[in-house]
C-alpha cells in the first residue's frame, strides 16, 4: 500500500500545471516612432503661430517646432519631419510645401490659398499629407534627402549615416545656408537622375504673369451729338489680356453690334487694343484702362452688301477713335490642374468715334428716304463680362534626357 500511495503522489506533482506567466498586452511597450508626430516648420507663407494654432486642432499628437537651432536640439537623435512652406504671405500664387523625413524621403506638393483662410486651408492641406505619410498611402517624390539645418546644429543631425554626402533641399524666400556641393555621382548610375533632379530648383513661389481669355455681353448707348441719341444696339465682344507681376494690364479685344432698320441691317465690328492696370483687394479685381480703336462697319440689305457714298462720293466705312474702360468682379481661385482663376463682374466704357473726315455718319435710305443710322460721336457700353486667368510658369532650362542605368 505504501508503494502505490508514494507512486500516485510522485504522478501528482509532475502533472501539477506550470506557474501562469504574464500575458503581453499588445497596448503596453514601445511603440514604432513616427517622423510625422515630431515637425520643425519653416515658413514664409503664413505666420507661424497661426499655423502650429491651427495644426493643433488637425493633428493634436504632432509636437510642432519653429525652425531652428533649438528645434534640433531638442529632437536630438529621435525621428522628425522638416516642414517647409514657401509663399507669399497675400494673393493667389501657388504656395509650396516640401516634407522631409529624417529618413531622407522627401514630398512636394503645391496648394493654392485664399488671403481670407490662408493658414486654415493650410493646415488642412497638410494634415492630409501627414496623414497619407503616416500611413504609407503615397510615394515618396525622392529618397535621400538631406535637412537643411542651422550651421551651429553638431552632427550628426538626422538618421543613420549616408553613404555620400547629398546637396540640401533648396530655399526659396528666406536666406540660409549655402548648400556644400557633392561629389557628382558617375554618369549612367541610378543616382545621377536623382541629383540632377535635386540640382533644379523648385517652381519660384512670387507674383507671376497671368493669361486670360475675356467674354462680356453688352448694352451700347448714344450719348452724343443730338442726331445720336436713339434706341439701344446690343453686341458681344472677345478678348484677350495679359496682367504683368506689378499689376500692369494689357490687351486687346473684338466686339460686334448688330443693329436693323427697315429691310437694312448694320454690323459693327470694332478693334480696341487697351493698357492700363489690373488690382486686387481681397476677393474683388478692379480693371482701367483706356486704348484706340478702329470699327470697320458694312451694311446689307436682304443678305446682301450694299456699296455706300458720302455726297462728295466718297466711301466712308470706317470710325476712329478712343475709349476708357473700367470693371469690377468677383475673383475666385479655381482647383485645376493648371494654376487658373475666374472673375465674374461688370465693365463700362466711354467711347467716342468718328469717320476720317471727322464728322459723325448718318446711313439714308437713299436721297429722299427716311434714315436709317447714325454712327460715331460719344458712346457709352455696359456689359457683364467674365474672364478666365491662367498663370505661366516660370521659364526653366530644358533637361537633359534621363537614360536608363542599363543601357
Amino acid at each position: 500500500m505504501l508503494v502505490p500511495l508514494t507512486l500516485a503522489l510522485a504522478m501528482s506533482g509532475s502533472l501539477r500545471a506550470p506557474p501562469a506567466l504574464p500575458r503581453a498586452d499588445p497596448d503596453v511597450g514601445p511603440r514604432e516612432s513616427r517622423p510625422t508626430r515630431r515637425l520643425i516648420v519653416r515658413t514664409s507663407a503664413v505666420d507661424f503661430e497661426v499655423l502650429r494654432a491651427e495644426l493643433r486642432t488637425r493633428w493634436p499628437d504632432a509636437e510642432v517646432l519653429p525652425y531652428g537651432v533649438a528645434a534640433f536640439e531638442q529632437v536630438g537623435g529621435s525621428e522628425f519631419a522638416y516642414l517647409e512652406i514657401i509663399g507669399e504671405r497675400f494673393g493667389d500664387a501657388p504656395v509650396s510645401i516640401t516634407l522631409v523625413l529624417s529618413d531622407g524621403r522627401a514630398y512636394l506638393r503645391r496648394v493654392v490659398l485664399s488671403d481670407a483662410s490662408r493658414a486654415r486651408v493650410l493646415a488642412v492641406a497638410l494634415s492630409n499629407l501627414l496623414g497619407a505619410v503616416d500611413d504609407e498611402d503615397v510615394p515618396p517624390d525622392q529618397v535621400n534627402v538631406a535637412v537643411p539645418t542651422p550651421t551651429d546644429v553638431p552632427e550628426p543631425l538626422v538618421g543613420p549615416p549616408q553613404p555620400q554626402p547629398q546637396p540640401e533641399v533648396p530655399t526659396i524666400g528666406q536666406p540660409g545656408p549655402s548648400p556644400v556641393p557633392a561629389p557628382r555621382p558617375p554618369a549612367g548610375s541610378d543616382d545621377d537622375g536623382l541629383a540632377r533632379a535635386r540640382s533644379e530648383p523648385p517652381l519660384a513661389s512670387g507674383p507671376r504673369w497671368r493669361i486670360g481669355v475675356r467674354g462680356d455681353l453688352s448694352l451700347l448707348l448714344g450719348l452724343a451729338p443730338a442726331g445720336r441719341r436713339g434706341r439701344p444696339t446690343f453686341g458681344g465682344g472677345l478678348a484677350l489680356d495679359a496682367r504683368a507681376p506689378r499689376g500692369l494690364g494689357f490687351g486687346a479685344g473684338v466686339r460686334v453690334v448688330g443693329d436693323s432698320a427697315l429691310a437694312y441691317r448694320m454690323i459693327r465690328t470694332r478693334l480696341a487694343p487697351w493698357i492700363g492696370y489690373i488690382g486686387r483687394v481681397g476677393s474683388l479685381e478692379f480693371v482701367v484702362g483706356a486704348g484706340p480703336t478702329v470699327e470697320p462697319w458694312r451694311l446689307r440689305r436682304d443678305g446682301r452688301g450694299r456699296t455706300l457714298s458720302s455726297r462728295e462720293g466718297d466711301s466712308w466705312t470706317i470710325l476712329y477713335g478712343a475709349g476708357l474702360r473700367a470693371g469690377l468682379g468677383w475673383w475666385t481661385a479655381l482647383r485645376t490642374a493648371a494654376p487658373s482663376s475666374l472673375r465674374l463682374g461688370v465693365a463700362a466704357e466711354l467711347a467716342a468715334s468718328t469717320q476720317g473726315s471727322g464728322k459723325s455718319v448718318r446711313v439714308d435710305a437713299g436721297q429722299f428716304g427716311p434714315e436709317l443710322f447714325t454712327l460715331g460721336g460719344v458712346e457709352l457700353a455696359l456689359a457683364a463680362e467674365a474672364a478666365w486667368w491662367f498663370e505661366l510658369r516660370p521659364h526653366r532650362a530644358a533637361r537633359a534626357p534621363r537614360r536608363s542605368p542599363r543601357q
